[in-house]
């Protein structure tokens, strides 16, 4: 609170030595600079509330704003035409406007505190509930309609956004009494422009990852656990994409909505590496060099994501996954079987529909009865009777192979050729939940906890963070890369990606 106290101290003092010629009192300016250098410090420090939720402190500080005569000057200039609109071709300024009426004559006193305030609790007023969209800009005659500025009830965020911009530096604000001094004009223009998509702040990059939140077709959070779930992983988020270190990206999804109780129910691989046991191992092709890079992807291997929904069948689309790669490959042509036979009818062993089951086991049912086509036995997501048909069966095979554990490269010349292959790895994390793009890699990752059942479709190299493994998922195109993922790969088994890799035979 001392430190607060000296800074804004200081703020002030600078501030009243350098009073520009004709501008407003020293009282309005201390005024202004006190409330939006609080705000900005709060931010900093993570002290700043919103709808009960702190928001995340700043990467790096954010600085204290430095009163600008020019600045001061261009404002009081508009601020003199008594309209409360904001102005016309802003050369590289943001700006904020506010007005006040009453019925009898009024003075400027208190104008500078009264108008910052109500910019800075422009957020808190409304909260996370109230917030609309909107594809308009703040300042006309910067950027273009790509530039996506956001609404409260007709009231713009961008008000608090530019007042917390991180790169803003100087601002200065001008007041006029107008309509025969029964209303006040403010305006306070800033330097650099804020509330722009490129560069952003944490606090901006929140709003917009509502916006791709509500992009996706959902409602905007509500009190309740919506509210409180989305809102954490979008803190997460935010916090994860600031860090310039990190090798991947998170993003919001159908997943970010989902408890850590309901997203680890979407994870339902049930099995251990002895349900392998007396399972033939793989074998790599005596002198025949890997390719450094593959996609199968690229070859029309892969068939289209598709998303498991709230059902824990991921072991399902895995063991279906290689099914129809090995078809694609050996028959030339693409086909898809059908999950929901799996979940429905493969109920030996540790398969137990929506609520998990393993690989392995779904290997044995295809084994004695073959797996129907999508289209005769289209997903649901839930459990069911089985209605399984011998005369719609789209494929069968004739055994399954384990990769080795934990050995990678292994699994590299198993994927190079025999096509994709399924494996399970540790999921667990709200990186993976909230996974957006990148070479992912979680340093809390477990190799023999692993949970979710996922296919190797290809591997490759980035020449900025190294060998990786593209994964298909199970968790629909919103999520990951299109629903597919890249894995850090020749990283000592991250993730468990090669703990349990298998692959059937037709």
């Amino acid at each position: 609170m001392l430190l607060n106290l000296i800074l804004l101290f200081v703020s002030f003092s600078s501030a009243s030595l350098s009073l520009c010629p004709g501008g407003i009192p020293v009282e309005e300016i201390e005024a202004f600079v006190n409330v939006h250098n609080t705000l900005r410090q709060s931010i900093t420090s993570g002290n700043f509330i919103a709808n009960d939720k702190p928001i995340p402190p700043s990467k790096d500080p954010i600085p204290n704003l430095r009163w600008n005569c020019d600045l001061e000057h261009s404002a009081q200039m508009h601020a003199n035409r008594c309209q409360y609109l904001h102005s016309e071709q802003l050369e590289n300024l943001g700006e904020n406007v506010y007005m006040r009426w009453a019925g009898t004559k009024i003075s400027i006193e208190g104008t500078g505190k009264d108008s910052s305030n109500f910019w800075a609790n422009e957020f808190q007023d409304h909260g996370w509930s109230d917030i609309k969209f909107t594809r308009r800009v703040f300042n006309s005659g910067i950027g273009d309609a790509t530039q996506v500025g956001a609404m409260l009830s007709g009231i713009l965020v961008a008000y608090f956004k530019i007042m917390a911009w991180q790169k803003t530096t100087k601002f200065g604000c001008g007041i006029a009494l107008c309509n025969e001094e029964t209303s006040v004009i403010v305006v306070c223009q800033y330097k650099v422009a804020g509330n722009y998509e490129d560069d952003l702040p944490i606090m901006v990059q929140i709003i917009f990852l509502l916006v791709s939140f509500a992009i996706l077709g959902n409602s905007l959070p509500i009190d309740g656990p919506l509210s409180k779930h989305l809102l954490g992983n979008i803190h997460e988020i935010a916090l994860h994409n600031a860090n310039p270190d990190k090798t991947f990206f998170m993003k919001v999804s159908e997943m970010s909505s989902l408890s850590p109780e309901e997203y680890a129910a979407r994870l339902g691989h049930r099995q251990s590496i002895e349900m392998f046991d007396n399972v033939t191992l793989y074998e790599s092709p005596a002198e025949i060099t890997v390719p450094p890079i593959l996609d199968w992807r690229s070859r029309g291997i892969v068939n289209s994501v598709k998303d498991a929904g709230a059902c824990g069948s991921d072991w399902a689309f895995s063991a279906i996954g290689a099914l129809e790669g090995q078809h694609a490959i050996q028959k030339q042509n693409k086909l898809d079987l059908s999950e929901q036979n799996l979940i429905d009818c493969s109920t030996n062993g540790k398969n137990n529909g929506c609520h998990g089951g393993s690989v392995a086991d779904a290997f044995q049912y295809i084994l004695k009865h073959g797996v129907n086509t999508e289209s005769s036995y289209p997903y649901i997501g839930d459990e069911q009777t089985c209605k399984f048909r011998t005369d719609s069966v789209g494929e069968t095979m004739t055994s399954y192979t384990l990769v080795t554990p934990n050995d990678e490269e292994l699994l590299k010349n198993a994927v190079a050729f025999k096509g994709p292959i399924s494996v399970v790895i540790d999921a667990n994390h709200a990186s993976f939940q909230n996974y957006g793009g990148g070479i992912y890699y979680e340093p809390a990752c477990s190799s023999s906890n692993v949970n979710l059942a996922m296919l190797v479709v290809g591997y490759g190299v980035d020449p900025k963070s190294g060998p990786y493994w593209i994964l298909k998922n199970s968790f629909g195109t919103s999520w990951g890369e299109d629903g597919f993922m890249r894995l850090r790969r020749d990283a000592l088994n991250h993730c468990g990606i090669a703990t349990m890799a298998s692959f059937p035979t037709i």
